[in-house]
């Protein structure tokens, strides 16, 4: 899994949880939307999905749903 991710230009990822909610956040530096975007139709990436249909939840098409989050101070 990880050097599919880095070999879809993914740098500087990381997985968190907020235990008191259960919830996963997700931070993810790309090289390129397209690259990224391709992720997805890989075997390893869909495997991945479905180990974790516990934590994970899902649109009708069954990718992960996400929610934008507000950013509040970045430092380049």
């Amino acid at each position: 899994m990880g050097q599919m991710l880095k070999d879809h230009g993914a740098h500087n990822y990381c997985i968190s949880l907020l235990p008191t909610t259960n919830q996963l956040f997700g931070y993810v530096e790309i090289e390129s939307e397209e690259k990224w975007a391709q992720v997805a139709n890989t075997e390893i990436c869909k495997k991945w999905w479905k180990w974790m249909t516990e934590f994970i939840v899902f649109n009708e098409d069954m990718t992960p749903a996400s929610t934008p989050l507000k950013e509040m101070f970045f430092l380049p």
